[in-house]
């Protein structure tokens, strides 16, 4: 977010002691007001968390941010295509709601690619829950998705290399580490993009070390509270 997003608030409630470290440098470093943080928890994780079953084998979900690094506007096609040849998985794409009003190009060409295919399903609904329920495996980028599909689901997620999309030019003012790049380094190492060849490869790997590299409890104890 922009360093001064926050200023015109009161209270937040943290999902967990990053928020609460964030926002304590953050009204230090820049004279921000609010008055109250509380030490609050991630409702949506616990509840989404009621929804953890077995999935549909071999279904992956595709959940890309929005803007020029996504997946969407980088790689999505190619990436579509390399798994759509195994005509083994059933491919969920589920673009950021953003992408609607910013990338709508796009994402036109990418329906009219693969709607044909019957392999392939473009969800446009208003709610998430059905495509990331019903997935065995999530791929996205940047997008906060992978702490619900891992964290709340418990289920591997693969991150594509992009680049990171940065708002907040600032940002290295405060000496913490983001969410975005602590979770990734947590969850999985990311595959490069010229290294999309392998990508089933690589979804075959986590779905089979899921088991036995699973560090959910690790992540839920340092990021949420209660």
């Amino acid at each position: 977010y922009n360093y001064d997003a926050f200023k015109e608030y009161d209270i937040f409630f943290c999902s967990g002691p990053h928020h609460f470290n964030e926002l304590t440098n953050l009204k230090a470093k820049y004279q921000l007001k609010y008055s109250k943080l509380i030490k609050y928890g991630y409702p949506l994780i616990e509840n989404i968390s009621k929804n953890e079953r077995k999935p549909n084998k071999d279904q992956i979900l595709i959940a890309s941010t929005w803007g020029d690094n996504s997946i969407t506007n980088i790689v999505a096609i190619e990436l579509i295509q390399t798994l759509l040849r195994e005509k083994k998985y059933k491919i969920i794409f589920r673009p950021h709601v953003m992408s609607f009003k910013k990338d709508f190009l796009k994402l036109n060409e990418i329906k009219n690619k693969f709607l044909d295919n019957k392999f392939f399903e473009f969800d446009n609904s208003n709610s998430s829950d059905k495509s990331l329920v019903n997935s065995e495996l999530l791929i996205t980028d940047w997008g906060s998705t992978c702490a619900d599909f891992y964290i709340g689901l418990n289920k591997p997620v693969i991150f594509i290399n992009t680049e990171m999309k940065i708002k907040n030019k600032f940002y290295k003012e405060i000496d913490l580490s983001a969410f975005e790049i602590d979770i990734r380094n947590k969850i999985d190492e990311p595959i490069n993009l010229n290294n999309l060849e392998k990508i089933s490869e690589k979804i075959a790997n986590k779905i089979a070390e899921h088991e036995t590299t699973n560090s959910r409890e690790e992540l839920i104890s340092k990021y949420i509270y209660n």
